[in-house]
């Protein structure tokens, strides 16, 4: 394949990377004026909490081809 095709999709991921970390980066500032810096451990702990329940349901995690 032509690399101008996978270029394509690249610049797409690139922007839902981007996009997923302001929206982080904006609930990390948001809980720290609310709360305090003590939620960010519970924000932590719910990020990891969300992740893992998303791995169970995935069919192809990463690293695993085929």
């Amino acid at each position: 394949m032509p690399a101008t095709i996978w270029a394509g999709q690249v610049a797409r991921n690139e922007v839902w990377n981007h996009a997923g970390n302001v929206v982080s980066l904006s609930a990390a500032v948001i809980t720290v004026s609310l709360f305090g810096e003590r939620a960010i451990l519970w924000l932590m702990v719910l990020t990891i909490v969300v992740d893992r329940g998303g791995r169970r349901r995935d069919e192809q995690p990463a690293g695993r081809l085929g």
